[in-house]
């Protein structure tokens, strides 16, 4: 049996540019990522959304780290596949910084599955309260 560490991170990326944000604005130059660790036999994955949709990618490095939060250790390979389910999922929504972005979709899919985040609830507040004051 195998035990999984989960642990949500916010990292540096240039792939917001694309967007034009402003300095202030409260993903300006940075990523969400779910890191899902096997630590029984020593591999990790990191899984995001972005401008796509759902994406696999790199293990973050750590000078592009900003904020680290683990969420859980756990046995249960269930909640595991539950969560691969959600966070693959074809049917989310399209990518929209206002509405729907990595922040966003990481917190949706592990609130579906009973986990909470205060550092990704943090980033999502501080996301729509940007658009409510234009």
């Amino acid at each position: 049996m195998s035990q999984f560490l989960i642990t949500a991170y916010i990292r540096h990326s240039y792939a917001t540019d694309l967007l034009r944000l402003p300095e202030q604005h409260p993903l300006y130059r940075k990523h969400a990522c779910l890191v899902v660790s096997d630590l029984t036999h020593k591999t990790a994955a990191a899984h995001g959304f972005g401008f796509n949709g759902y994406i696999r990618e790199s293990i973050p490095r750590k000078g592009k780290i900003i904020y680290k939060q683990p969420l859980l250790l756990s046995k249960n390979e269930t909640k595991i596949e539950e969560l691969y389910q959600y966070l693959t999922s074809r049917y989310a929504p399209n990518y929209s910084i206002e509405h729907y972005n990595c922040v966003d979709h990481l917190y949706f899919c592990l609130k579906e599955v009973g986990i909470r985040s205060k550092l990704l609830n943090h980033f999502k507040y501080a996301n729509s309260k940007w658009y409510k004051q234009l």
